[in-house]
């Protein structure tokens, strides 16, 4: 039940407001929401959630209340474009809306009934993760008077742990995206918040090795199976970044809003992993593949090993240990899905030993006094419990008892510019798994083998050729002495790993320390 864009777009002359122009648009992942505060020629706040391309858009004269006992009027008006939940500044005086706008609060919104119907029937319930508005939260249409044109409704806070016993919200009389109050927007100054000294990095890599080194000039801490993720964090905004430059905020918003919690307005950069964690704490990588398709998992965390940069200022430059330091004292009182990476000074091979016990991946090495290079230099190393590594996917077969599906995949890694083969998974592909895999694959489809050299077949297979535009987490016994992967077992695809910067992983022998 949208109204389009049509009336937003008769109403405005974009020659003369800078107001974006109506044309829908769709974000890929979770709905979005946005409070404005609009001082027009009467005082209000603007509430937005997104559905179906726009903006569904009501004025509400008092703003919202978290006390119960409000009712806030609420006055459905025309959609506005998506791009709308980006605009902050001054509409010229005899414009339509002409007034100062303030980005008051955003995030994003999950609705609890079926949103046609709740339009339709009057009774739209759902939850808001933003910065300043949290929780339970309902829009009720008033029943209308004979000849009121008005489309009016109630926007209500329901009970749950967020409610309060007065309206909450008068405290807040500053920008969320950039600091600023209505008079420091309509004076035209510029945004107060500290920003960050560099707005990409490239991420400090570990080598594989075989043994371990002794001495107190390293430090331990468990390899963690989930996404690497730079968090850039700037007044009340969240970038988070995968190794190869993908922006997955979206995908993560819980931790996004923690994040912000986290910072509390300072600039700070962060790396970590994002990973879904049992019970025990033992990090599952297909977890956390499962949790991307349905969103459903109540144990997402991002694990914190590293701080970059801190109020400004670059502290890549600065020792491992003083890094680590500043980020232990930050994270004191963290939210619950936020973990600092805690480590073990010296005692590496105690640490190899707990980790593979507990069914952990192995364990990361890092020289106390390194700096932060973004590179693979040997200032930090992994040690594996198991024998696992992401390869490109180059094609997949169809045994002759299969009309469609995946029964297995067809593995390469770089060398130099060529695809070298490294053989096949078979196993760990589930049906829903063969599904996801299947979509993916489409698109992909080519008629040659993307592998320098083609692969052995077999007679009763059909292979389909793909472009090496996918990388997948492979777990396998060992390498054959015709370099090639033995009981390879599919673990899940790697979407923030660039394909292109896939080689094999030799272990190196920097350091002769034996177990």
């Amino acid at each position: 039940m949208t109204v389009g864009l049509k009336e937003y777009n008769q109403k405005r002359n974009f020659e003369k407001t800078t107001e974006p122009e109506g044309k829908p648009e769709y974000s890929e992942d979770s709905l979005r929401f946005v409070v404005q505060h609009h001082l027009a020629s009467r005082d209000h706040f603007d509430f937005r959630l997104e559905w179906k391309g726009v903006l569904l858009s009501w004025a509400v004269p008092k703003g919202p209340s978290y006390n119960t006992r409000d009712k806030r009027l609420a006055v459905r008006v025309e959609d506005h474009p998506l791009e709308y939940r980006n605009f902050e500044g001054t509409i010229p005086k005899e414009e339509y809306g002409g007034g100062v706008v303030m980005i008051w609060d955003e995030g994003y919104w999950e609705p609890y009934v079926n949103v046609e119907d709740g339009l339709s029937e009057g009774m739209l319930k759902f939850v808001l993760k933003g910065k300043r508005l949290k929780g339970k939260w309902a829009l009720v249409r008033m029943k209308g008077k004979a000849g009121e044109a008005s489309d009016n409704w109630l926007l209500l806070k329901e009970k749950d742990e967020y409610a309060k016993d007065e309206e909450g919200i008068s405290k807040y009389t500053s920008s969320i995206r950039t600091g600023r109050t209505m008079a420091e927007i309509e004076e035209g100054q510029g945004e107060k918040f500290v920003k960050n000294p560099f707005s990409r990095a490239d991420v400090q890599l570990a080598k594989l090795v075989k043994t371990i080194p002794d001495g107190d000039e390293w430090l331990y801490e468990m390899k963690y199976d989930g996404y690497r993720i730079l968090a850039f964090i700037e007044g009340n905004g969240v970038r988070l970044m995968t190794r190869n430059g993908n922006d997955i905020t979206n995908r993560f918003n819980t931790i996004g809003s923690s994040l912000i919690d986290l910072a509390k307005g300072r600039a700070m950069v962060l790396d970590g992993e994002i990973v879904v964690a049992d019970e025990s704490g033992r990090t599952d990588f297909q977890a956390l593949q499962s949790y991307l398709q349905n969103r459903q998992s109540q144990n997402l965390f991002y694990i914190i090993f590293d701080l970059l940069a801190l109020d400004g200022e670059d502290i890549r430059g600065q020792t491992l240990i003083e890094r680590k330091e500043k980020l232990r004292s930050l994270m004191q009182d963290a939210p619950g899905n936020l973990h600092y990476s805690r480590h073990v000074k010296g005692h590496g091979k105690e640490s190899f030993a707990a980790a593979c016990r507990a069914g952990m991946e192995g364990i990361i090495g890092k020289k106390a006094d390194s700096v932060y290079s973004g590179k693979r230099n040997g200032d930090w190393i992994k040690i594996k419990c198991d024998k696992r590594q992401e390869f490109v996917i180059g094609g997949y077969s169809l045994s002759d008892k299969r009309i469609s599906g995946v029964s297995s995949l067809l593995l390469g890694f770089y060398d130099g510019e060529a695809l070298v083969y490294a053989g096949r998974a078979g196993t760990g592909i589930s049906e829903s798994e063969m599904e996801i895999l299947e979509r993916e694959f489409e698109g992909l489809k080519r008629s040659d083998p993307p592998f320098r050299k083609v692969p052995r077949l077999k007679s009763n297979e059909k292979i389909i050729w793909l472009e090496p535009k996918l990388a997948a987490e492979i777990k396998f016994a060992e390498w054959t002495r015709d370099n090639l992967l033995r009981h390879a077992s599919y673990l899940g695809l790697r979407k923030d790993k660039d394909p292109k910067g896939i080689k094999k992983e030799r272990p190196e022998d920097e350091y002769k320390m034996e177990f």
